[in-house]
């Protein structure tokens, strides 16, 4: 016969057992659905630092030529160059464009002091005053950063400013506003070579 002692004991053992099957008094959780990785995608133009392009800008907005193809190109002389200096003196020379002997524009080439030394600036201007193109030359900026200011996109936003105002409304690209004030202000010059010297 078994003895009180004996069924308690038994009781004992099956309260235990079941006990530790029960994960000491609460079920196990479930782990948590993870949810699936990002896939890195490109960076946006304002991590980049690059500029952005309207999407209803057409794609050959982005394209360069020569602003004065065909037309005779004429070193504006020596003596003028030097009066200019005296006022800008990161000026290194003028061309005339001349078209059936006429004089319908300019190249003004001034090196202004941008992030990593003087750039060269090129600013193509009619006798309107309006700025056809700007081109970069040679400068010391940081590749990659410094050098965004060679896209085609940010330069193209000259394109059509016809006054000081305007070139200082021109946007500069984030993380690179050193060489891209470098840029601006090269213009600027170039364009207070034009109003006070020869557009008179």
């Amino acid at each position: 016969m078994i003895n009180q002692k004996q069924r308690w004991i038994g009781w004992l053992l099956i309260l235990t057992f079941a006990f530790l099957l029960s994960g000491c008094g609460g079920g196990t959780a479930a782990p948590e659905p993870q949810a699936p990785a990002e896939t890195a995608g490109p960076e946006t133009p304002a991590e980049t630092g690059e500029p952005e392009q309207n999407a209803e800008e057409p794609a050959e907005a982005a394209e360069r030529g020569d602003p004065f193809a065909g037309l005779d190109l004429t070193d504006l002389d020596a003596e003028r160059i030097s009066e200019i200096q005296e006022s800008v003196r990161t000026l290194q020379w003028v061309k005339e464009a001349m078209e059936n002997g006429e004089v319908v524009g300019y190249l003004i080439l001034v090196t202004p002091t941008s992030y990593g030394g003087p750039m060269e600036v090129v600013t193509a201007i009619d006798t309107n005053g309006t700025i056809l193109q700007v081109d970069i030359g040679e400068h010391e900026d940081s590749e990659g950063i410094g050098t965004q200011v060679e896209n085609p996109l940010y330069l193209n936003r000259y394109n059509g400013v016809d006054s000081a105002s305007g070139i200082s409304g021109v946007d500069s690209i984030a993380g690179a506003t050193m060489s891209s004030g470098g840029v601006k202000d090269g213009v600027s010059r170039a364009y207070t070579i034009y109003e006070n010297f020869l557009s008179q």
